[in-house]
């Protein structure tokens, strides 16, 4: 409970399910020399405000879950997979900077976050369903991937700020859902390979010319 800031030092250290969950004291933690973080391994720290992931080339699902007062999250170039809701209802966090290394970007994975805009870097691959639902305050997505082939399901359903995206050339198919009532949007560019487009996924875009 009075655990308040946490250092490793030089060690190497892989943290396993729920290792800190719950550290209501803990406020910032340097794990740069941690190359795993497991689920739920800081869930529920409500006090955490900053995270040095440098060294992890993997954040387990709901790793940071909950951690309401987190607005300073980095991360480093060895990280290539973020879990399901890792950083889900991090209500304070506000910019997020996503290494080139990234390959995968799990379900939730910024759901309630703050973020206003983000930037899919060059190697990701793979997103899962509702990266950004109740992102209130996002209002530019941008891709620089060529690996990506599909928008998952409700990647931006219900977002009232995004007004343009230009999706990768690489998108063969848009997910269910995709860009559900995303009332604002006025243009969307869609690669050559589109083949398909989920229902609904463009539902309810009333400014969409």
């Amino acid at each position: 409970q009075y655990l308040r800031d946490l250092n490793f030092g030089n060690r190497e250290i892989h943290l396993q399910f729920g290792a800190f969950s719950g550290c209501v004291d803990l406020r910032e933690v340097d794990l740069t020399n941690v190359t795993e973080l497991g689920d739920a391994a800081f869930s529920g720290c409500n006090l955490l405000t900053r995270a040095n992931v440098a060294g992890a080339t993997t954040i387990g699902s709901s790793a940071f879950y909950k951690c309401t007062a987190l607005t300073d999250v980095r991360f480093g170039d060895k990280l290539t997979e973020l879990g399901h809701a890792a950083f889900g209802g991090c209500s304070a966090l506000k910019t997020v900077y996503l290494p080139s290394s990234l390959e995968i970007i799990g379900q939730a994975a910024f759901s309630g976050c703050a973020i206003e805009w983000i930037e899919i870097p060059e190697n990701v691959r793979e997103i899962g369903s509702y990266p950004f639902e109740g992102c209130d305050n996002l209002r530019n997505v941008t891709f620089k991937t060529e690996k990506l082939t599909r928008i998952p399901s409700y990647f931006l359903n219900g977002n009232l700020n995004v007004v343009s995206i230009e999706l990768p050339e690489s998108v063969e198919e848009i997910g269910n859902r995709a860009f559900l009532s995303c009332e604002k949007l006025y243009q969307i560019f869609l690669g050559s390979r589109v083949k398909s487009i989920g229902g609904y996924a463009l539902a309810h875009c009333y400014d969409l010319q």
